[in-house]
């Protein structure tokens, strides 16, 4: 691409105004990308979104409201160019508010430099270092979309930083192993970026390599500040990072204050006369970035034929049941095949030895917690399956766990996927915002917060046809211990700075020969207590691991995609065009970007169907589409795990209900409402009765104060929550023969006729002198078509704390609610 010539000095002494505020400009920039990113440390995404948006917003309103530089332009483009600028300006914010995958947010911060640009045109503003900004821009997302979809790039700048920080380390006589998030190296990458756009406008390519020497001297400095600084934990260091980007920004005001010198404005130029070669470079760039950031599934699904072999393995394939309780007693694997029958595939279990006629009818082959090797010719048998075109799932643990290091490790040999002695340690609770997962079907619309991950190993990986999937970005590898066999080798659950920080890889995978392998350093995300939270990434996992991708439609769709990037590029360069009309490339590339960004990314929401549950199956759904206040960490007090429990000791299968639909809900047998802060619709309270019609149940559990929002779904059926709190009750606790609430409230029947009343509380006034006795219900049912309703009048009846914990439970409350499922069996609503 060629750009548009720049006049620059080099090392003159005065800075101007304008150019002041370019450099302000740049950098406010360079922030928003690195907030985008994420590279400031371990913070909510939403938050650093929002002050990139606040960044982006004082942008905008210091670029419009500047004094107009009055540049000769006709009535007609001046209001063209308003209207256009806003329509994107708005469009560009909604896709940085509104969506949740970070190539749309680049893609907007595109879509608001050329807005901008735009409204200045139309403003009569001149801004000189508009085109840099744009640039900038472009540079940035593309690096990043490079690293998010091509492995192998990650994987070279996190092996790239644990080699320069160690090195640095060994210099000063202080071990350190730190990845790139957590030594700062993206934010050192994103100021390089800056650099190599101001060289191709400045052409100052002396002070460019000046500049790029002190970048790295400043990241050492700042790599000994974190080693010698008494920073308490790891969180410290990493939230630490905004140090080097103020850091960073001395050499890059210096270099960009010594050699921007603008020239004059640029001219409008009509899109409409853009030669034919112009049209074909855009049309490749366009395509190109589609196949890259596409989803490669290959020729299609197999037949979902999916074998569990427990042989030799440290786990245990137990459901919950009456008579154990507590964690220890809920069983691992038990429910996940049923799970996955009740998505449409077709999953055994087998003990017997494997052989090619055991897997003549199976597409993929599940290994868990292997603690023996295979016999050569098993071992043989699984690759030859896998490169014939089957799949291999691996699941692991931490440090040893069992003795399955190395026969796991013997397994993945051919892959080049080794579990390391360690535990995957993230610095925050149940990995809340420390994941990072590249762009891969599995990990399509999965929150990182609901995978379900718990302490599992890192992954090493050395072969070229393996790869990383899900990343433990703000994380560390806490060493085993092998005099610790009594905690399974476990470590000290402190970070040492002999231990690699940051970037450890979590997943991955790899292909072989047709086939391809799945390998995950931790089983929690399987196991029974998680997958009503983690059931959409496993549904993920499944449908990635029964397509028909090959590595080589993978070779084949990425390689197509960087050729026809070139090609664009390259016929850009060469466009036989006037400067006027390589002036207005500026103005289309970012909007070709974008464009081929958002079209990838509904496509892929449009045509990437994930777990497909059949038919009024065994499915109960929790809903979480509603603003329900309950917390998904598992066994937390306001966690459903204590119901999603006992709803597996009544053989159903518990699922988190995210995205609210009548397809979805036709799917389920059970639906649960626990105190929602969202009010229902019509439109789903039509859902929902048409629901019970067919036989579906509703359990609503909710006190007054979330009234308002179930009152849709109370008023049909005559029922309503009354004003009148009862609090803890019954008042008696510790008994097996009656449950508990927590926060009751009394229930109004309007038609007691046909309904009935499960739980009531009686209070004896005249006892005390106080009048007549009271009488109030708590729980009802209310038979509706071939369904229910059940109400029970308290939000926090439901919640973990008052059914079953990890190392407690509430006896009383575990028999009401099986008396209230054996007595629905009885009356056939449930089977």
């Amino acid at each position: 691409m060629r750009l548009p010539h720049f006049k620059y000095y080099e090392w003159s002494k005065d800075i101007s105004k304008e150019k002041v505020s370019a450099i302000i400009h740049l950098l406010a920039f360079l922030c928003i990308f690195n907030l985008l990113s994420g590279n400031f440390g371990v913070f909510e995404p939403s938050f650093q979104r929002l002050i990139a948006f606040l960044i982006l917003i004082g942008v905008v309103v210091f670029d419009l409201t500047d004094k107009p530089k009055h540049v000769s332009i006709s009535s007609k483009d001046h209001r063209n160019s308003i209207y256009t600028g806003a329509v994107l300006l708005i469009i560009s914010f909604a896709v940085l508010l509104f969506t949740t995958q970070r190539v749309l947010w680049f893609a907007s911060v595109l879509l608001t430099t050329i807005s901008i640009a735009i409204l200045l045109n139309g403003l009569n503003i001149k801004r000189d270092e508009t085109p840099l900004i744009i640039s900038l821009s472009i540079f940035y997302t593309l690096f990043m979309v490079f690293v998010e979809n091509i492995p192998i790039l990650w994987y070279g700048i996190q092996r790239f930083s644990y080699i320069i920080s160690s090195a640095f380390g060994f210099l000063v006589d202080t071990p350190m192993i730190m990845g790139p998030s957590v030594g700062g190296l993206w934010i050192v990458i994103s100021f390089l970026i800056l650099y190599t756009t101001l060289v191709f406008y400045t052409k100052t390519v002396k002070p460019f390599l000046l500049t790029v020497f002190f970048t790295f001297i400043l990241w050492f400095i700042y790599l000994f500040m974190v080693r010698t600084y008494p920073f308490s934990d790891l969180t410290e260091i990493i939230n630490s990072q905004h140090i080097l980007f103020f850091l960073e920004t001395i050499p890059a005001a210096i270099y960009m204050a010594k050699t921007l010198q603008f020239g004059p404005t640029m001219h409008r130029v009509s899109i409409k006369k853009l030669n034919g070669k112009t049209v074909a470079a855009l049309t490749l760039i366009f395509v190109s970035l589609i196949l890259l950031t596409s989803f490669p599934l290959g020729t299609g699904e197999k037949t979902g034929n999916i074998l569990f072999h427990r042989e030799n393995m440290v786990a245990n394939w137990n459901k919950p049941e009456y008579g154990r309780y507590e964690l220890h007693t809920h069983g691992m694997f038990g429910f996940l095949p049923d799970y996955l029958n009740e998505t449409g595939y077709n999953a055994t279990v087998t003990d017997q030895p494997l052989s090619s006629n055991l897997l003549s009818n199976v597409d993929t082959l599940v290994v868990i917690n292997l603690d023996r090797s295979y016999s050569q010719k098993e071992y043989n048998t699984i690759w030859d399956f896998v490169k014939n075109g089957g799949s291999l799932l691996v699941l692991g643990d931490h440090t040893d766990l069992g003795g399955i290091q190395q026969p796991l490790n013997n397994l993945l040999k051919p892959v080049g996927i080794r579990f390391r002695f360690d535990s995957a340690m993230s610095v925050k609770e149940r990995w809340e915002s420390c994941m990072q997962f590249l762009n891969h079907p599995i990990t399509y619309d999965v929150d990182g917060d609901l995978t379900g991950w718990s302490v599992g190993a890192s992954l090493d990986i050395s072969n070229p046809s393996s790869f990383p999937v899900v990343i433990g970005r703000y994380a560390y590898s806490d060493h085993g211990n092998r005099w610790n066999s009594v905690e399974s080798y476990l470590g000290d659950y402190l970070y040492e700075y002999n231990e690699e920080a940051g970037d450890l890889i979590l997943v991955a995978g790899a292909f072989y020969g047709d086939g391809k392998v799945l390998v995950f350093g931790d089983t929690t995300t399987f196991q029974n207590p998680t997958l009503p939270t983690s059931h959409k990434f496993i549904g993920n996992v499944f449908k990635w691991l029964n397509t028909g991708c090959t590595s080589t439609f993978y070779l084949l769709q990425k390689g197509l995609a960087l050729i026809f990037l070139t090609a664009g590029a390259f016929l850009l360069y060469h466009a036989e065009e006037s400067r006027k009309k390589r002036e207005i490339m500026r103005y289309i590339i970012p909007i070709v970007i974008s464009a081929s960004f958002i079209l990838s990314a509904s496509s892929t929401f449009f045509t990437y169907r994930g777990e497909e549950i059949e038919e009024q199956s065994r499915i109960a759904y929790l809903d979480y589409s509603h603003g329900e206040k309950i917390d998904l960490i598992t066994y937390s007090d306001t966690s459903v795990t204590g119901l999603s429990v006992n709803l597996e000791r009544n053989n159903y299968l518990p699922l988190i209900f995210q995205d609210f639909s009548k397809e979805r809900l036709s799917n389920c047998k059970i639906l649960v409402i626990i105190a929602p802060t969202e009010r229902f619709t019509g439109q789903e309270v039509g859902f929902i009765r048409e629901f019970m019609v067919k036989g579906g149940l509703v359990i609503v559990g909710a006190g007054y104060y979330e009234r308002n929002n179930v009152l849709p779904l109370l008023k049909p059926l005559d029922l309503d929550i009354e004003n009148i709190p009862l609090g803890p009750t019954p008042y008696k606790t510790g008994s097996d023969e009656e449950p508990e609430f927590v926060d009751a409230w009394a229930v109004e029947v309007g038609d007691p006729v046909n309904t009935d009343v499960f739980y009531q509380l009686e209070v004896k006034n005249a006892t005390y002198g106080l009048g007549k006795n009271n009488t109030y219900n708590i729980v009802v049912f209310k038979r509706y078509g071939a369904g229910g309703f059940l109400l029970v009048g308290d939000g926090q009846f439901l919640y973990s704390k008052n059914i079953e914990m990890a190392s407690a439970h509430n006896m009383g409350n575990i028999l009401f609610l099986k008396n209230i499922f054996d007595e629905l069996r009885w009356r056939g609503v449930l089977s």
